[in-house]
């Protein structure tokens, strides 16, 4: 829409500066109004954006569809009241006539509307149909007339100014008379939308016709646009801003202020089509994704403020299909994540605490103020009670507001604590509620895999490769991350120099914050690693190994592990890079995994594909240790472990004995496969035992097949450091030269510990 025109100062960082400024601070913190409460509670209100320019394939109307063939034969605005409620809209803000001037009711201002259109013969009204929508289904309605008008020269952008100045009169009377009619012949307007401001006045009618109204920009403004059309507020989230910036009726995020004189809420705009305000033919692939919009519900709602979703009905006046289906998964996922808490309660004072049933996993909180009293907490903490102590689980929390979701790793307490660290007045906490937010149930649980790319149609490292470019990557379906080890190793050959981050395995979308995952080639020809959880905590970023550590134009083993919250890169089997998380981070979300490239920011497509070729992929649900790593050209095929090596001198062609550790391979009790592996040549091997404690267990080693080196172990005791699994091995090598070699081993069914 128009605002984005507007220049806005720097994001954040004012508000920051304002939080830390020096200024003496205020005694009582400003307080909203009755109706700014009541727009604050509604959180969700939802854009209906139809136009002329609907018919264009544009943003902007260029009045070059003639008015006979504007006809949505099929517009029901019932529909648009159900998609509103399916995802917890409490209000409908319709876009009544956009910058080209097009009246979408039976206005006598203008013949450029629906009047002179073939829809119902010339005598249909959507405001006055939308209108009584909303009352059957019990939601607010607001209104957008753009204050200017390209008819009258009055361009984007101009608050209703006339480039000629000896029409700014009549068009002054045009406008106030199109704002009259909206506001005394379709019932209560809950909000008026002025566009990139208004500077025609029009106090006057707003006073007596929509007292209660909530108005965006211009002189009589009561709320403010967040400053972008991403649907994000920045963090701290002030709702309160010093009165001289409340007076120009163009404030933003940019101006928030703790000591504000002026409560001012702000209103987060964003599209479903990303970006895209109006529909167009062929543009599905521009909806967000679910992912996309909890991530935006978080940075709105989650930050105390209202988030402002839009809607774009196409050419029979219905929301297409396509769009209906995302707006109920939206609307069932906050349900999910948010809809029952574990435990919730309230308090007045410097602390509040929360006792859960039982220990439980706990990983969101909930924490709303009385906002009738203004936002008193500057400052607090949350904590969890686990094991007898006290946990942080998150340190540095700034505003409340209305509403703030915090998250954090999950974490088993029986506890939850919020503790104020700076207020002006006592804290009113009306709700403090506690959730543990899992994964939505999809997905594939992360197995052992090997990917060759066997049908590649490049010449690879083995055989052939995947041949990645800007279009071309492969998906390997949505594997469950979550909080358990794993390893993702390849075979990289980049053509070009790296200048971003080019994604060698990812499963993400490209400007989302939340549950990154991404092992990519850097800037510098370096490798490079994140992994995020929902609250975007993770990895410090970036995470990389050194300058040329992947050169271009030729083959280099890649890979990266998990053990718990310790992260580490390897390059050609070597350990390249080492950091640790604060915590095992969860990463959650239902997008595939890609093999070249991740999730565009927008539809299917892939994005930030690297220029180069792919081989031998393998993913395992474990992290494989530095000695397995070692040999890429050796690793562990899926399902099973490199558990030992042995020695070329170990078993010679006249036969030899040797006692290797596989306790790597076999940590619990249970039923093994063991398969002894030479590099070159055969292996005769005359027996093998078992010994724990120096003792010999017979019978617990079995050979697989006769003449085979593929052995069944049965393992009945605990695995420990004092009681390792040795097997005793006595053995020749078959030829000239003894042969070195290594013992691979994968589990067969699982024992019950003694």
């Amino acid at each position: 829409m128009s605002r984005r025109r507007l220049p806005v100062p720097m994001l954040g960082a004012m508000a920051v500066l304002a939080f830390q400024s020096s200024e003496p601070r205020v005694a009582e913190p400003a307080r909203p109004t009755r109706e700014q409460v009541e727009y604050m509670e509604m959180e969700r209100q939802m854009f209906v954006c139809l136009d002329p320019c609907t018919w264009q394939g544009r943003e902007y109307d260029d009045h070059s569809t003639p008015l006979e063939q504007i006809n949505p034969d099929k517009l029901d605005t019932e529909q648009w009241c159900r998609v509103a409620k399916s995802w917890g809209a409490k209000q409908i803000l319709f876009v009544a006539k956009h910058t080209g001037g097009f009246c979408w009711w039976q206005t006598e201002t203008s013949d450029y509307g629906i009047k002179n259109t073939p829809w119902k013969g010339g005598k249909g009204d959507v405001l006055a149909e939308l209108s009584a929508a909303c009352k059957r289904h019990g939601l607010k309605l607001a209104i957008y007339v753009y204050p200017g008008d390209e008819q009258w020269g009055a361009g984007i952008g101009s608050g209703g100014r006339t480039r000629d100045p000896s029409k700014q009169a009549a068009y002054d009377q045009v406008f106030r008379q199109q704002l009259t009619e909206v506001l005394t012949r379709y019932g209560e307007m809950s909000e008026v939308w002025f566009d990139g401001s208004c500077q025609i006045e029009v106090g006057d009618i707003l006073k007596r016709h929509a007292p209660r109204a909530m108005v965006l920009q211009g002189p009589h403004a009561t709320l403010r646009w967040v400053g972008n059309e991403a649907g994000h507020a920045p963090y701290p989230a002030w709702q309160t801003v010093k009165r001289r910036d409340a007076e120009t009726g163009l404030s933003t995020s940019a101006h928030s202020d703790p000591d504000g004189e002026v409560w001012l809420p702000m209103e987060c705009d964003t599209t479903l089509l990303d970006h895209k305000w109006f529909w167009g033919a062929n543009t599905d692939q521009m909806l967000k994704s679910v992912d996309q919009l909890m991530d935006i519900y978080a940075r709105s709602v989650g930050r105390g403020c209202v988030l402002l979703l839009n809607s774009t009905p196409d050419t029979t006046g219905l929301i297409p299909e396509s769009h209906v289906k995302i707006y109920e998964e939206f609307g069932r996922e906050i349900e999910r994540r948010y809809g029952t808490s574990l435990a919730e309660t309230s308090g007045t004072g410097m602390a509040v605490e929360l006792v859960l049933d039982r220990p439980t996993a706990v990983n969101r909180t909930i924490l709303q103020e009385d906002i009738r009293e203004g936002q008193r907490v500057r400052g607090y903490r949350i904590e969890g009670l686990a094991d007898g102590r006290w946990i942080p689980l998150r340190a540095d929390g700034l505003s409340i507001g209305h509403k703030q979701i915090d998250m954090f790793r999950r974490t088993t307490i029986s506890r939850l604590r919020f503790i104020a660290t700076s207020t002006v007045g006592d804290p009113l906490i009306r709700r403090f509620a506690a959730f543990d937010v899992t994964a939505a149930p999809s997905g594939q649980p992360l197995e052992d895999q090997h990917h060759p790319f066997d049908s590649g149609t490049a010449p690879g490292r083995f055989g052939r490769a995947l041949d990645c470019t800007a279009s071309s990557f492969a998906s390997l379906g949505d594997l469950q991350i979550g909080e358990g080890d794993f390893t993702v190793a390849a075979w990289v050959f980049p053509r070009a120099s790296r200048t971003g981050q080019d994604r060698i395995v990812a499963k993400e979308r490209i400007g989302v914050a939340a549950n990154q995952f991404r092992l990519y080639l850097h800037e510098g020809s370096r490798l490079g690693f994140v992994i995020t959880d929902a609250a975007a905590q993770g990895t410090s970023y970036p995470f990389v190994t050194a300058s040329g550590s992947v050169p271009t134009g030729t083959w280099t083993h890649v890979a990266v592990t998990r053990r718990g919250s310790d992260i580490t890169l390897y390059v050609n089997g070597k350990e390249a890079g080492r950091t640790a998380t604060a915590g095992v981070v969860e990463h959650a979300n239902a997008l595939e995994v890609r093999v070249g490239a991740a999730h565009a920011a927008q539809g299917d497509a892939g994005d930030y594909g690297i220029d180069g070729l792919i081989d031998d992929l393998r993913i395992y649900a474990r992290a494989l240790r530095a000695f397995e790593l070692a040999e890429p050209d050796r690793l562990p095929e899926a399902g099973w472990t490199k558990a030992a090596s042995w020695d070329a001198r170990a078993f010679p062609p006249g036969g030899g004995a040797a006692e290797l550790d596989l306790s790597a391979g076999v940590p619990q009790p249970g039923q093994y496969e063991i398969r002894f592996s030479p590099r070159t040549g055969r292996l005769e091997i005359e027996s093998v035992e078992l010994i724990i404690r120096g003792q010999v267990l017979p019978g617990r080693v079995r050979r697989l097949g006769p003449g085979e080196s593929a052995f069944g172990l049965q393992r009945i005791e605990q695995t420990s450091a004092e009681t390792p699994t040795i097997l005793a091995i006595k053995a020749r090598a078959t030829g000239e030269a003894s042969s070195g070699g290594d013992v691979f081993v994968r589990l067969q069914q699982q024992g019950a510990p003694r």
